[in-house]
């Protein structure tokens, strides 16, 4: 019991507190409407586990203890139009393919075991076979010799071969990942990427109704690293994909129509909030043409973090100072 006949309450910002879908327990301290603490910090508290996990805080005698009430909430919201007719696809595309790849499965089997136990005369088909798999294994070093010979006059087959190829793989990984054995094994994989995504602000904006939608550079703000070395390596692939269009020369420009915008929201993510002309910088070098050399990434990277080295460069030098001075008043009154 609590003897009090004033108003307890207790304050909490839930869209600061607690994630769309997800379930969290909060501990909201109850205090007196005329004496409630200025700081929501003291309001509440979360909880990763149910109350009953959770200490118990033992009374004592002569202590007013302050009361809270314990709650498990989960604040739920529409996905975004286009995220939910995504995701309605989704779901009748894996539906689709559980039931095709039921029936391939079944039908594999039958082919494989059923059949040679009902008609064991099937296994003569192995006989030629076996010679045109020795054939086929004989003649390849040839028709590679063959190919590398000719590498100029095969180059355009080649080239639309390895495309079929490319596409048949990516045709035939999304099918697989579209079955229930892919779909559990991308989501060993996916599944602590997504998330960690999701329980991001800029993800919650992007997938639910909770307002405007994230700019680019804030969505790209969630996957880019803040630490120097990590900075530093994505400038480098930055820059390497922007002077890449060298490979092809004159034809290579149009690809840095398609790419200034993407280089631009990246640099933005990487370092607008120390340099925020530096964009303005990545979008004319690559958007012009011939200027693709600049390595504004890296310049970016060299802009923010070359202070910071050249002040702990300074320092380290002053630590030698300081140790060699030592070693000389050392000798100095050893002699």
């Amino acid at each position: 019991m609590f003897d009090s006949s004033e108003t307890l309450i207790a304050k909490c910002k839930l869209s600061h507190t607690l994630h769309i879908n997800e379930q969290q327990w909060l501990i909201l301290n109850l205090y007196p409407e005329s004496s409630y603490p200025s700081s929501n910090s003291t309001g509440t508290r979360p909880m990763s586990s149910s109350p009953e996990e959770q200490p118990v805080e033992k009374s004592t005698e002569g202590v007013d203890h302050q009361p809270t009430l314990r709650l498990k909430l989960c604040l739920t919201g529409p996905y975004r139009t286009e995220f939910n007719a995504i995701l309605t696809l989704a779901q009748a595309w894996f539906s689709t393919m559980d039931s095709v790849s039921g029936a391939t499965s079944s039908a594999v089997t039958s082919i494989t075991k059923t059949l040679p136990l009902r008609f064991p005369s099937a296994k003569i088909l192995l006989v030629p076979t076996v010679p045109l798999a020795a054939a086929s294994v004989a003649l390849l070093p040839i028709l590679l010799g063959i190919l590398v010979l000719g590498l100029p006059f095969f180059l355009p087959v080649l080239v639309i071969l390895l495309t079929v190829g490319v596409s048949t793989f990516a045709i035939g990984s999304g099918v697989y990942f579209s079955t229930s054995k892919g779909r559990e094994s991308a989501s060993n994989v996916l599944g602590p990427i997504y998330s960690t995504f999701v329980s991001t602000n800029a993800g919650q904006q992007l997938l639910y109704q909770t307002g405007p939608r994230p700019s680019p550079p804030t969505l790209a703000r969630t996957i880019m690293p803040t630490d120097m070395i990590g900075k530093l390596i994505v400038s480098l692939v930055i820059d390497f994909i922007g002077s890449s269009s060298y490979l092809l020369p004159f034809v290579g420009e149009g690809f840095d129509l398609a790419w200034a915008p993407i280089q631009t929201i990246f640099i933005m993510a990487l370092y607008d909030e120390k340099m925020p002309s530096m964009k303005y910088i990545s979008f004319v070098e690559e958007i012009l043409p011939f200027t693709d050399l600049i390595p504004s990434g890296t310049l970016g990277w060299v802009r923010e973090f070359s202070p910071l080295l050249f002040e702990e460069g300074l320092k380290k030098v002053e630590d030698l100072r300081v140790v060699m001075r030592s070693e000389s008043d050392a000798l100095r009154k050893g002699v």
